[in-house]
């Protein structure tokens, strides 16, 4: 029994708590007089008041609020300095006492005109220090939700100075034996309120507005708490004004379960959770410990472009200050608002992160081996890892960041940020002054700078591009205006809520007039075509080392595009499968896609969608079809990687019918041709398929034969082709990741 009941106190004590507390406006009435005020507040009404906030010893204060010229008394105050001072976790001070020496009362009810209607004459002071003030109707509810700052000089609250204590459980005693828990002296934070003074201040001190003291309800644990405290100085009947805060304590391992299950919280509550992170007293220590390990930085920028210490610091305050500027511009948290709208709001923000971490995890200025916002995303997971390794060593919990990242994809990105780049990340020469929006042809000639250049075509041309700020790289898509470019951008569109590591990341739309640009994930290790070219010669092809991790990532992303994202991609071949860094298989190219899971057939531009060797007959029929349609474009692209198309193609290509003097109706024949090429590969100057697992799937992913068996996403998740892939659960994002990342353990043996 006595076991039992000590074992949940063991871990209380164990468990890492913050105090993260919130200075919200007041309300002055009076100050005390200090030589000159006759002049500087009498006559001129100037005001700069601040706060001082004592805890457990520790001592920090906010910036003075610059408050309209000609304040006197009953003038609101809202503080707009947001602070993220760390104040480390010390044994409780015995010799601290109250700030200034002054009577600390809570609870004593506002002036009319500030909160409610019942008159300041008659307001008294509270006994209790616990007991919440009442306020007029509707006003705590109002303090709770934070709502924005005063305007037209009406006053509201809003949350203005935040600061981030440790609470440690060994220094916090509850009477339990009492009616209502209470805190002992460690649960008392001391606030006073002063006025700054330019000249008098050195001669005499700032004056004293008042002081009070907060008592921290340790029951309420987690829950956002607001009071509203009476300020007092020795020897005044009434109080000398007024100040709201609010506050939470809350444990590390709750910032944690933020991450872990995300759906359950608002994009709010996640963005709050990294500002509470490292806001901590140790945040930024344990961020500089979380950095990324990069390639050692040159002479030059070891001299003269990396961040100190210091100056990083700085900056990691700023970027927190305009994290919690944007959140609380949103006012409360709102389950039912688009997550869109919040991080609309944070794209100048996100962008802020990306160029700290370009500054400080990515050393060099040039190069295409680092990817910025990859880096940033590994800082987060390193970040969490060392967290989780102190508040609970032993276990392995996986966090999902999904969201974080997506918030960084729509960093804010302007045409002006891009800038065409060679292959090796260095400015590209462009003799013609091209720019971003400007037609990409002229005379029939590509006039974007020719090592930029990644492919052109008839509708538009890819070029490479850097931001020179985030050092980001991008594949940029500008197209003339048409229907497929239409197209395309309503699919970007669509897409960008939606990412997987599977799927090529799109970041921007960009509408220049005539033009249009789709600005998306710079993948550097080109195709799936010249990795099968690479692989194979006139009369050898070896299997690549890769080839069934590529199967099986190009279906998690046909998977995610059919049942996340709704759509069917219509265009699946190799030369739409893209590397990025390290291999990783990307679907990309959704020109020709259907944002619906069906069709009823009909040709949309006079053609059947896709392309000839890989369409799917039912498609060329103009029959109605799904996403089946899909899954025989990928068979037969299974079949091209595992055999290398037919010998001496110029590409690698299957089997197909001479739709150019034949019609396009032989293209139905398609799938006869394959089963050949597969049954007597010399009739077609093929290869024969070694692996029998490889040839199954390729034969009941095509087959159209009457009464054929539809393979659904599960059924393909199950074939012995995939079997050791281990795949993800589906839906997964964070997994999946995680899952791609750890593909060396499920390297293939040698299949011949």
């Amino acid at each position: 029994m006595g076991t039992a009941s000590s074992e949940p106190v063991e871990e209380v004590e164990e468990a890492e708590r913050l105090l993260i507390l919130d200075v919200l406006g007041g309300w002055v009435n009076n100050r005390e007089w200090r030589l000159g005020d006759s002049i500087s507040v009498g006559l001129a009404g100037v005001l700069m008041p601040y706060v001082i906030v004592r805890f457990r010893g520790k001592q920090r204060q906010t910036g003075a609020v610059r408050m309209p010229l000609g304040s006197r008394n009953n003038s609101p105050m809202d503080f707009q300095v947001h602070m993220h001072l760390p104040m480390a976790s010390d044994p409780l001070d015995p010799t601290a006492s109250p700030t200034d020496d002054h009577h600390d009362r809570d609870g004593v009810q506002p002036p009319a005109d500030r909160f409610g209607a019942q008159s300041s004459g008659s307001t008294q002071p509270r006994s209790s220090v616990d007991e919440v003030p009442t306020l007029a109707d509707g006003v705590q509810e109002k303090l709770v939700q934070a709502p924005l700052p005063m305007t037209d000089g009406t006053p509201t609250l809003g949350v203005e100075s935040n600061e981030v204590f440790r609470v440690e459980s060994n220094q916090v005693g509850i009477d339990s034996t009492a009616a209502s828990p209470t805190s002992v002296d460690g649960d008392v934070v001391h606030i006073t309120l002063k006025d700054h003074r330019v000249i008098q201040g050195l001669i005499r001190g700032d004056p004293l507005i008042g002081s009070a003291t907060l008592t921290l309800d340790r029951s309420k644990d987690g829950q956002t708490v607001s009071r509203c405290l009476s300020l007092w100085r020795t020897g005044q009947p009434e109080p000398s004004g007024y100040i709201t805060v609010q506050y939470r304590v809350l444990e590390t391992h709750s910032l944690m379960r933020t991450f872990r299950k995300h759906a359950d919280h608002s994009l709010q509550d996640v963005i709050r959770a990294v500002v509470h992170i490292l806001s901590a007293p140790d945040g930024i220590e344990k961020l500089f410990q979380a950095k990324p390990l990069v390639r050692e930085p040159s002479a030059f920028n070891r001299c003269f472009c990396s961040d100190s210490r210091g100056r990083m610091e700085a900056r990691v305050k700023e970027l927190v200050e305009c994290m919690t500027d944007s959140l609380n511009s949103l006012g409360p948290p709102n389950w039912k608002a688009d997550d869109e709208r919040l991080l609309t709001s944070l794209s100048s923000v996100a962008r802020k992160a990306l160029v700290l971490v370009a500054d400080t995890a990515q050393q060099e200025k040039t190069g295409v081996e680092v990817d910025t916002m990859s880096l940033a995303m590994e800082w987060m997971r390193n970040l969490f890892a060392i967290m989780e390794s102190q508040s609970s060593p032993g276990q392995s919990i996986r966090p999902n960041f999904s969201r974080l990242e997506r918030m960084l994809a729509l960093a804010k990105l302007e045409e002006k940020d891009l800038v065409p780049v060679d292959n090796r990340g260095y400015d590209a020469p462009n003799p013609k002054r091209w720019r971003p929006g400007k037609p990409h042809k002229v005379g029939g000639d590509v006039v974007v700078p020719r090592k930029a250049v990644l492919g052109s075509g008839t509708f538009g041309c890819v070029w490479r591009a850097r931001d020179p700020e985030t050092k980001q790289l991008y594949a940029v898509k500008q197209m003339v205006f048409c229907p497929v470019s239409r197209r395309e951008m309503a699919v970007a569109g669509h897409l960008r809520a939606l990412a997987h590591p599977c799927l090529v990341r799109l970041f921007r739309v960009l509408l220049h007039g005539e033009t249009c640009s789709l600005v998306m994930e710079f993948c550097p290790d080109g195709n799936l075509d010249g990795q099968i070219l690479d692989a194979g010669s006139r009369d050898n092809y070896v299997l690549p080392r890769l080839a069934i991790a590529w199967v099986a990532e190009i279906f998690l992303g046909l998977e995610h595009l059919h049942l996340e994202a709704r759509m069917l991609i219509r265009d699946v071949k190799p030369d739409n499968v893209v590397f990025a860094r390290g291999h990783r298989a990307k679907v990309a190219d959704f020109g020709l896609s259907r944002l619906a899971m069906q069709s009823d057939g009909r040709y949309t531009w006079g053609l059947p969608p896709g392309t000839p060797h890989y369409v799917a007959p039912e498609v060329v029929d103009g029959k109605p079809y799904d996403y089946h349609a899909d899954f025989y474009s990928f068979a037969v692209l299974v079949w091209v990687l595992f055999t290398g198309g037919i010998k001496g193609a110029k590409y690698p290509v299957p089997p197909c019918g001479d739709h150019e003097t034949q019609g396009l109706k032989v293209l139905t024949k398609n799938r006869e041709l394959l089963l050949e090429a597969i049954e007597q590969p010399a009739r077609w100057r093929a290869r024969r398929l070694q692996s029998e697992e490889a040839k199954d799937f390729v034969l009941r992913l095509t087959d159209r034969a009457e009464g054929y068996q539809r393979l659904t996403h599960a059924d393909v998740r199950q074939h012995d082709l995939l079997r050791s892939q281990a795949l993800p659960p589906q839906g997964d994002v964070t997994a999946a990741t995680e899952w791609q990342n750890r593909r060396e353990e499920r390297l293939p043996v040698d299949l011949g």
